[in-house]
């Protein structure tokens, strides 16, 4: 039988993943954002995203757990 998108999106590789995006990605994109060397876009666009990054997979993966959990 085959696995459905959220059976796939909820395994625990994808968890893991949802998780070095909240501690990895989005810090150091939020780190990378304070390079005065690159230009002010750039710098705005790795903010943002790191921020993004860190909220939507924080809430996915607290989701997840919570809806796995009972």
């Amino acid at each position: 039988m085959a696995e459905t998108i959220n059976q796939r999106l909820s395994s625990k590789r994808y968890q893991a993943i949802r998780l070095v995006d909240v501690f990895v990605l989005a810090p150091t994109m939020v780190y990378a954002s304070t390079f005065k060397s690159l230009p002010n876009y750039i710098r705005l666009i790795l903010f943002v995203s790191g921020i993004c990054t860190l909220v939507f997979n924080g809430i996915n993966y607290l989701d997840i757990k919570k809806e796995k959990n009972g």
